[in-house]
């Protein structure tokens, strides 16, 4: 297993791919990042299933956007009371996404450094099993999303961004 990149607090931040938001209402602050630093958009509904601090599984419809420029993206989240994606204390920082190439190993070492797993996706196939992500609350508060690389693709095929031979 190889974390990417191998010391989080390091000088390499190359598995760094998006920042995320969770926001009162998405439209609105797409247009708002939009106007303020020329950033475009797309934006899609999901549904999102994971295993919660508690132990319990939680399925959610949330209305999400990625922006369309890289190498490191703003994902907005419309808050999703209740969930992982609901606002605490007000806008702010939610996570940072980062790639890896092995989910459970990475988080049970940064569980292990401290960092709390609060939702680890499940298969849809098969809730015994885990998924390809997992969020972790970091001493600062926020939160380190782990995803899983293998999903690099289909992340670049759901915004319409190009690969990297593009």
């Amino acid at each position: 297993m190889t974390f990417i990149p191998a010391n989080f607090f390091g000088t390499d931040v190359s598995a760094i791919y998006h920042v995320g938001y969770v926001v009162e209402n998405l439209n609105d602050a797409m247009g708002q990042f939009s106007e303020a630093i020329g950033v475009r958009f797309v934006d899609h509904f999901v549904t999102a299933t994971y295993r919660d601090a508690g132990n319990s599984i939680v399925t959610v419809e949330l209305h999400t956007s990625f922006s369309l420029d890289g190498p490191t993206h703003l994902e907005l989240i419309e808050a999703m009371p209740g969930s992982i994606w609901e606002i605490g204390s007000g806008p702010g920082l939610h996570h940072i996404g980062l790639w890896t190439d092995d989910v459970p190993a990475e988080a049970a070492r940064l569980a292990r450094a401290g960092l709390t797993a609060v939702a680890s996706s499940v298969d849809p196939d098969d809730e015994a099993s885990p998924g390809y992500f997992s969020y972790h609350r970091n001493p600062q508060g926020s939160l380190v999303e782990i995803v899983d690389i293998g999903m690099q693709q289909g992340m670049r095929d759901w915004i319409g961004a190009p690969g990297p031979s593009a």
